[in-house]
């Protein structure tokens, strides 16, 4: 009993560590426009916050949550206090979340295109139904051990043991569960959705617990949304009890102080342990899936692009180029996406490195142009991104963009590529079609939406004179539209259904498409002239992504492997097209239990119109909003844990703290408070610290005559104030930011333990600028294959006999390697400063030189070679305490050279030199799957001494 207390004991210390650290992976507050005008509509239980142009989308909003707040919290038995929702409208991101720091959930409100994600929902009903189920169960995770901390701590903690207790797939499988139950789509009941998984479980039999959980450098592994959904089915079809994970989460959540508390609790509530449950789901899926391709006819097609290994990579949305070559889009564990060219010979070259591909479900050819959209951001506010249409002419190798700061989607070229059809995604939620020419970006005509229905995947005709695309509707479902340019009248080629058509192309009298209709994605066509539905291809997993050649006479399509999209060609044969109708029904309705179990499907219809009030938002109100007073550690500097209160208003704009900060570099404390308004242009930030400090200074020897380093201990008062500009300027493959900022303090110093230094205050400023282009990076790489980052920052102090000055620039340029996900790297820093007796020392802005102490200097350059390189994947673990994704290793050579003036002439150089070997593991402790741990062993040979020094390095700091 007492060894299960103190392991209980310890481990709750490392949950409380694992809680604190995990707010420094909160990313950068993010704001918008000051130009944005706030309102509020409040209900029962919600307060909906929205820009005011997307008032009618914020009464709907508001609506639907009421209508299913309480059919949300049936199945965990909890309905949560009223929570704030934030409709952003000005980001051209597609995303959504929940958190308790501070508590509420923010709403993007732009549409994905990605037909596969949305199925044939409307998007905010997706996001109400899926994002209120994680405010359900944070709601949940407010019991037991969980609460008492929560009470103690705040929101901050209860977070974090709500993650460390309970694994995201839980959190995010649950959520899928109910956004199929409740809507007439969602994820579950799309084939794509589990299709990795699946492919993965027939073709290599299936993962350990600890990879599908932990993923993997070594395969490609689903994430936690799949192995979330999956899990969480397979119980509820196991205990054919809708509410079983009440009280399984309820165990797990009371009782976080305990280890391994999830996979005790669905022990004691299914009788099997976690591990032993994901085998039994993994036999009865195996059993399902072997069942569902049982005596599956396949057509034959052959592959075109060639594997050089077997690392997972797509070769995605395959297209025609007018010499009869493909272009395609190459992506994958080892590859960032690019736009490669696949001859006749099978032969790949490649054409272009995209940049932030912001429609991963589309790409259109025509001649020898290619057209995609990407992301772009305001340099100054996060939440305003935008979506521009990019033309990459393959003969000349020009790249044309269409317009910048604007917000278009799914862009397709016309058969002569002088005309771009492409969707404009406005602020106040309303979707356009809208045609530019290609050369100069204007717009030739635009279509309206009078009733604002969603459009998806346009494309032009081969005839040039149509537009097909797809069309949903609210509560009846989605359809392909065909749209004629020159009237502007648009026909439903297909009755209104629940099936998720996409990626529609219509050649002559046919139209071809994706559809999940027989439970596998394959491709289908339409003839217009008799209106049959035929199936063309029939592929054991999955086949993506028509496009018809020129002569009619082949198919051109992605064919889904275990190892990635392959790009595939069929003959494409009228006379074997099978009727629809003939083909056989294979939907495994995996997601019924679900619709069964909750009741609730028609919950989304007969939403009422009840008139909420819409009143001004009041920013100045809620601008303190506390939310936490725990333990944390700071996100920029790790080596400082602070214990507080935190505070964070709703729109992002102002961050504040005060409490107590250890200093573990120094192994001394102060207190703090600090208070960073973001709203404006330039960041203001304020802090005020006090407390101690610990350092070295010089002194001369009176009897000697000598200068010597002595440790110093003093008291210390800090104000500060300074203003900073952050700015994105990534519009490339390059991700690129610049910081430039300036702070000035006042500081006053006294009680120094050596009787040399007096008391003073004095004032200083502080000038910093921060730049980094580096080459986006694919999952293997260990760092950029091309970059460079420099940082320059200039301190000194302000009309004071007590002076101290410091310059110090420091850059690091990434190089290509001749082996893949090798890398290499230099680094170089440069540092002045006064150091005199009675200087004041501010901190160095450049790293040292490794295996030495730092040491000050008036001068001092240092250099570094790096050369990093991955040696192993091994995906192996020590039951669930130890999970190893990758060994690694480094070679490093450091030099470096101090300067100084002794006794005002002589002028003293100390050369510093060191050759280190590091090897390195990717690890996760404990199943926690939040945190990749980097953490190694590092030998350092001196040659100055002959010495060999060894040091633990987390991350690539050495200790």
């Amino acid at each position: 009993m007492q060894r299960l207390t103190y392991l209980s004991f310890s481990f709750a210390l490392l949950l409380l560590h694992f809680a604190c650290s995990s707010f420094a992976q909160i990313p950068d507050m993010q704001q918008n426009p000051p130009s944005v005008k706030w309102h509020q509509l409040n209900t029962p239980n919600f307060r909906i916050i929205y820009p005011i142009n997307f008032e009618k989308e914020a009464l709907r909003t508001a609506n639907t949550l009421e209508q299913i707040y309480k059919v949300e919290g049936l199945s965990l038995e909890r309905n949560p206090k009223p929570i704030s929702i934030l409709l952003q409208n000005q980001s051209a991101i597609s995303n959504a979340f929940v958190t308790l720091v501070p508590r509420r959930s923010e709403f993007f409100t732009l549409p994905p295109q990605d037909y596969n994600f949305i199925g044939t929902n409307d998007w905010l009903n997706l996001l109400m139904i899926h994002e209120f189920r994680h405010v359900v169960q944070y709601e949940k995770s407010k019991t037991g051990f969980s609460k008492l901390v929560y009470n103690v701590f705040g929101n901050l903690a209860l977070s974090g043991l709500g993650a460390l207790s309970v694994p995201n797939w839980f959190w995010e499988g649950d959520a899928v569960g109910m956004e199929t139950a409740l809507s007439p789509s969602g994820r579950g009941r799309i084939p794509n959705f589990d299709l990795l998984y699946r492919t993965n479980l027939l073709e290599r039999g299936a993962f350990t617990y600890n990879k599908a959980h932990l993923r993997s450098l070594k395969h490609q592994v689903p994430n936690h949304y799949v192995l979330g959904y999956l899990f969480t089915t397979h119980i509820r079809q196991k205990m054919q009890d809708g509410k079983i994970w009440s009280p399984i989460t309820q165990k797990a959540f009371g009782q976080s102080i305990l280890p391994f508390t999830f996979s005790n609790a669905i022990k004691k509530h299914t009788g099997k342990y976690l591990v032993k449950t994901y085998q039994e789901m993994n036999q009865s899926l195996d059993s399902l899936w072997r069942k569902q391709i049982q005596d599956l006819p396949i057509t034959e097609a052959s592959t075109l692009n060639q594997r050089k290994s077997k690392v997972y990579t797509d070769y995605e949305f395959p297209q025609y180029l007018a010499d009869g070559s493909i272009v395609a889009v190459k992506s994958g564990l080892g590859d960032i996406q690019t736009l490669v060219k696949i001859d006749k010979n099978g032969k790949e070259s490649k054409v272009f490195t995209l940049g932030i591909f912001s429609d991963h479900v589309m790409l259109s050819a025509a001649q020898n142009k290619v057209v995609w959209n990407e992301f772009e951001f305001d340099p100054r506010w996060q939440m305003k991104t935008f979506r521009v249409v990019k033309i990459y002419d393959v003969e000349k190798q020009k790249l044309t963009v269409l317009r910048r700061k604007t917000r278009f989607s799914s862009s397709a070229l016309s058969p002569d590529a002088k005309m771009v059809v492409t969707i404009d995604n406005q602020t106040n939620g309303s979707m356009q079609l809208v045609i530019l020419d290609a050369e100069t970006g204007a717009e030739i005509k635009r279509f309206e939406n009078p009733e604002n229905h969603y459009i998806g995947m346009p494309r032009f005709a081969d005839n040039g004179k149509e537009i097909v695309f797809l069309k949903t509707v609210r509560n009846q479902g989605k359809t392909i539209a065909l749209l004629n340019i020159d009237t502007g009248e648009t026909q439903n080629l297909l009755p209104f259904s629940e099936e998720n058509f996409g990626h529609p192309v219509k050649v002559r009298n046919y139209v071809f498409y994706n559809s999940p209709y027989n439970g596998i994605d394959n491709i289908y066509v339409l003839d217009l002239e008799n209106n049959k539905q035929y199936q063309l291809t029939s592929r054991k997993f999955a086949a993506y992504n028509p496009c018809i050649s020129a002569d009619f006479k082949t198919l051109l399509f992605n064919d889904f492997s275990k190892d990635g999209m392959n790009i595939a060609e069929m003959s494409l044969n009228p006379e074997n097209w099978i009727p629809r109708e003939k083909v056989q029904d294979r939907n495994t309705h995996f997601y019924k239990v679900w619709v069964e179990q909750e009741g609730n499907s028609q919950v989304l219809k007969d939403i009422p119109n009840t008139p909420w009030k819409p009143e001004p938002y009041p920013l100045i109100s809620g601008i303190f909003n506390i939310h936490s007073w725990s333990p944390l550690l700071d996100a920029n500097d790790p080596e400082k844990l602070q214990i507080g209160l935190f505070s964070q208003n709703l729109l992002s704009t102002m961050q504040a703290s005060a409490g107590y900060e250890y200093n573990a570099n120094e192994q001394i404390g102060n207190i703090f408070a600090k208070m960073s308004y973001q709203g404006w242009f330039p960041m203001l930030n304020l802090g005020l610290r006090y407390g101690g400090r610990s350092g070295t200074g010089r002194i001369v020897n009176s009897q000697t005559n000598q200068t010597q380093v002595v440790s110093l201990t003093w008291d210390e008062t800090v104000l500060d104030a300074g203003v900073q500009v952050p700015l994105i300027l990534t519009n490339s493959k390059y991700r690129r930011s610049l910081s430039m900022g300036i702070t000035s303090s006042y500081r006053s110093i006294a009680n120094f333990n050596r009787r040399e230094f007096r008391d003073r205050q004095f004032g200083s400023l502080n000038y910093g600028i921060a730049y980094r282009s580096v080459l986006k990076v694919a999952p293997r790489d260990l760092a950029p294959k091309f970059g460079f980052v420099f940082t320059a920052n200039y301190a000194h102090t302000l009309g004071t006999d007590f002076s101290g000055e410091i310059f110090g620039t420091q850059g690091r340029i990434y190089l290509p390697s001749f082996i893949k996900h090798h890398s290499l790297s230099l680094r170089t820093g440069y540092q002045r400063q006064q150091n005199r007796q009675g200087s004041y020392y501010f901190s160095s802005p450049i790293l040292f030189t490794r295996g030495y102490d730092y040491q000050n200097h008036e001068s001092l350059i240092t250099s570094s070679l790096e050369y990093r390189f991955p040696l192993f994947y091994p995906d192996i673990a020590l039951g669930p305490l130890l999970n190893i994704q990758r060994i690694k290793g480094a070679l490093l050579y450091d030099v470096g050279q101090g300067r100084d003036v002794v006794n005002g002439l002589e002028t003293k150089l100390t050369n510093y030199q060191s050759i280190s070997a590091e090897i390195g593991f990717d690890v996760n402790f404990l199943r926690l799957n939040y945190i990749l741990f980097d953490i190694g062993i590092r030998a350092t040979y001196i040659p100055n001494t002959q010495q060999f020094i060894p040091s633990l390095v987390i991350g690539q700091i050495g200790f």
